[in-house]
């Protein structure tokens, strides 16, 4: 799931880059979802989730074991794919809390994945330092304002729970592993978002894996080293259904 401040995403940008996980025998689509320019939260998290349920239906002919489908997600794109599996739990949760109701699960297909990949997530909204780079933070300028419903989020603290991943998370919720990664210099997406969401997936007994890059920014080759691309591949084998 690509990270493009929820805007218009590039579908082809991130295929030199993906393929050095192809090249470690894992078959990788890229989903492309609704952007905030034509539609708000939570569109992005059902097109998410219907990209599980297509990759699914069509395992066959795309060479893709069904059984192990896991989602990733760089920024933007990170909270996207945590979200949308932290819908699917909600439903197979049965939980009551309609505001867990994200993207309800009509179809027929299964969006059930093994695990998630994090890349610098934009997972938190309620960080007055979250953005440290965007000048019009929470204003509904700013990407999250526009994803939100293009409405200014500082007299909305109910979207910024609504938009960021921990507000979900309980010992109930059924969440699968989660492998997150972030560069302790990023300018776009404060680390403590990515902190914090790792301390509270442990708190609530969740599978959860963190990584700091030490001097990284937003993105970039140190992600996508070898020794990188080997701990995101041994997390997505070691939580296969055998």
């Amino acid at each position: 799931v690509q990270g493009s401040a929820w805007m218009k995403q590039d579908r082809t940008a991130l295929v030199p880059t993906l393929s050095r996980i192809a090249k470690r025998g894992f078959v990788v689509a890229i989903v492309e979802y609704r952007h905030s320019g034509i539609a708000s939260f939570p569109a992005q998290i059902q097109d998410a989730r219907n990209a599980v349920r297509f990759m699914r239906a069509n395992a066959a002919q795309n060479h893709v074991d069904a059984d192990n489908l896991f989602l990733s997600g760089c920024s933007s794109g990170g909270q996207v794919a945590l979200l949308a599996a932290v819908a699917h739990a909600a439903d197979r949760t049965d939980m009551d809390d309609t505001s867990l109701s994200l993207a309800p699960n009509a179809a027929d297909v299964s969006d059930a994945t093994r695990g998630v990949i994090d890349y610098f997530g934009a997972v938190n909204g309620q960080m007055d330092d979250g953005f440290p780079s965007t000048v019009d933070h929470h204003l509904a300028t700013s990407p999250e304002g526009m994803m939100m419903g293009h409405v200014d989020l500082r007299d909305r603290p109910d979207l910024r729970a609504a938009m960021t991943v921990e507000s979900y998370l309980t010992p109930e919720l059924a969440l699968p592993p989660v492998l997150i990664f972030h560069g302790t210099k990023d300018r776009l997406v404060n680390a403590r978002q990515s902190a914090s969401l790792y301390r509270r997936l442990r708190d609530v007994g969740k599978s959860a894996e963190l990584y700091l890059l030490e001097g990284a920014d937003h993105g970039g080759a140190e992600f996508w080293t070898d020794g990188m691309c080997r701990v995101a591949t041994d997390f997505m084998r070691s939580n296969c259904a055998r």
